[in-house]
C-alpha cells in the first residue's frame, strides 16, 4: 500500500498533478453512492467495496 505524508495545513505531499485516491467500504450501497458521489466531485480517484 503506497501512503503519502500529510503537511499540518493538510495538503498531501504527492506529487503535483497526482490524483488522490480513496477506497469506499460499506455494506449499505446508498451509502457508497452518495459518498463516492462527493468525493469525485472533490477530485478524488474513488474505488469501493461493498463486501469483503
Amino acid at each position: 500500500m503506497e501512503h503519502t505524508q500529510t503537511s499540518h495545513n493538510g495538503n498531501s505531499a504527492a506529487s503535483p498533478g497526482a490524483q488522490r485516491r480513496v477506497l469506499v467500504v460499506e455494506d449499505d450501497t446508498t451509502i457508497v453512492e452518495a459518498i463516492s458521489a462527493r468525493l469525485r466531485a472533490e477530485g478524488f480517484l474513488v474505488q469501493t467495496a461493498t463486501d469483503g
